[in-house]
């Protein structure tokens, strides 16, 4: 028994003495970090906030968990995840939240993506994307999901920022406004959309974003699809 004992004691410090070993030797020490995924976020911003720089981390003592936790209090990083390659290459795989409109708010723009979170707060915007209006609120938390008095009109803005992605004609959009549920507009260059009700808004977004590729950027109008039963009618202004 005594023998048996001596024998896993000394297994024991043989396995512990490997892992100081690969912990310490230099051989493992991160020399490739690969960052794949980030577009908004800079590289420098991710390996900052990782703590990491080639040369000077081991791979295996490496805190991937911390470094995620730091990682996603950035606003804009949805999802991060690690991969080690021996003996020295470390992959960074970011997945990032995008911006799919503004709101104004006092003498800033705040920039939203499609689930309603604030990603940032800028005094103007950067990208051609719709400006929201319609929506009561008194604050906001970055990387937060807006606390409106109307949930469903945040909602019907998510809604419709996904649909005009997926018919990508959320850079033609230049405003939406959703101040009166019953009633929503869009605004595509100097044409007001009357979308109506949130109902059949799928046909809707889909007639627009066809119907946009016929207009010009010189027309000027009304055009009303707030019903699937009626043909899309379009009253010109001068």
């Amino acid at each position: 028994m005594r023998k048996k004992s001596i024998k896993i004691l000394i297994a024991l410090s043989v396995f512990v003495i490997l892992i100081i070993g690969v912990l310490l030797c230099p051989y493992f020490y991160i020399k490739t970090i690969n960052v794949i995924g980030n577009g908004i976020v800079s590289r420098e911003e991710i390996l900052k906030a990782a703590s990491l720089s080639e040369g000077n981390t081991n791979l295996y003592a490496f805190n991937s968990f911390l470094a995620e936790d730091n990682l996603l209090k950035n606003p804009y990083i949805k999802t991060v995840s690690f991969s080690r390659h021996f003996p020295d290459t470390l992959d960074i795989t970011i997945a990032e939240r995008k911006p799919c409109g503004y709101i104004p708010y006092t003498n800033t723009f705040l920039f939203m993506d499609n689930e309603g979170r604030i990603l940032d707060a800028k005094p103007a915007y950067t990208q051609p994307l719709p400006v929201v209006y319609g929506l009561n609120f008194t604050n906001f938390t970055l990387g937060e999901k807006l606390s409106v008095s109307n949930p469903d009109k945040l909602q019907t803005v998510v809604d419709l920022s996904k649909l005009m992605d997926l018919y990508d004609i959320t850079e033609d959009v230049i405003r939406v406004d959703v101040s009166n549920p019953d009633n929503i507009h869009l605004y595509v260059n100097k044409i007001d959309v009357v979308i109506g009700e949130f109902t059949d808004v799928n046909w809707k977004i889909g007639a627009l974003s066809e119907i946009i590729k016929k207009l010009s950027p010189n027309d000027k109008g009304i055009l009303d699809i707030s019903s699937p039963d009626k043909i899309p009618a379009f009253t010109y202004l001068t």
